[in-house]
């Protein structure tokens, strides 16, 4: 998880000095990155207990946290104090599993580079990206999966940063959130109505 997210970290380095072509091994970086995000986000709400292996008892069991912490960053498992692999372990191992599995659902896709031209606002990031493939790298870049490259305006920071605010599980941030234009569908639901565009009465929205 540890490579993926330096691959990741050496793409954006790239991107905000300027780069703006992306080859293979790059674009699979942003969509190993997007996965890593979301199954982390859903493995913190779901909280799952893993089940030990039944009837084996371990010849060892390691004692000393630093042998354990050791032991961990090379990814090997171990037995603790309580004959146990400790579950924060077997969780990270299941989201291994899972990150494969995602990769191989969403293989070759392409990342287009959205920045956002002069003062028309900045990006929010959520806590969750699940319900939008859309990686938000700065306060003026965007990656988004299955687009090329574009120059985005004020309309479509707003629009993506309402979805930030509306699909976010506990919180989202921004650099400067006077700079974030937050754009929610009952907002522009009602926009549209008011322009004659959409046969929505108000009175009775929600």
């Amino acid at each position: 998880m540890l490579e993926i997210e330096n691959a990741y970290q050496r793409l954006a380095d790239k991107i905000v000095a300027g780069q703006r072509e992306m080859d293979e091994a790059d674009h699979l970086s942003v969509t190993d990155y997007y996965c890593l995000w979301n199954l982390r986000q859903r493995a913190r709400t779901k909280l799952q207990t893993f089940p030990q292996l039944a009837g084996y008892e371990p010849h060892r069991v390691i004692t000393k946290k630093d042998t354990q912490e050791k032991l961990e960053k090379l990814g090997i498992l171990y037995w603790d104090e309580n004959k146990e692999i400790p579950n924060h372990i077997l969780t990270g191992a299941n989201l291994q599993m899972e990150l494969l599995a995602e990769r191989e659902r969403m293989a070759g896709t392409r990342w287009g580079i959205f920045e956002a031209t002069p003062d028309q606002g900045e990006f929010l990031v959520s806590d969750r990206l699940s319900l939008h493939t859309a990686v938000p790298l700065s306060p003026q870049i965007c990656l988004v999966a299955k687009h090329r490259n574009r120059f985005v305006d004020f309309s479509f920071v707003g629009r993506y940063n309402g979805l930030a605010v509306e699909n976010s599980e506990n919180y989202y941030f921004g650099r400067d959130m006077k700079n974030c234009p937050v754009l929610l569908h009952a907002t522009l639901r009602d926009e549209l109505t008011r322009a004659g565009l959409l046969n929505w009465d108000l009175k009775y929205r929600r």
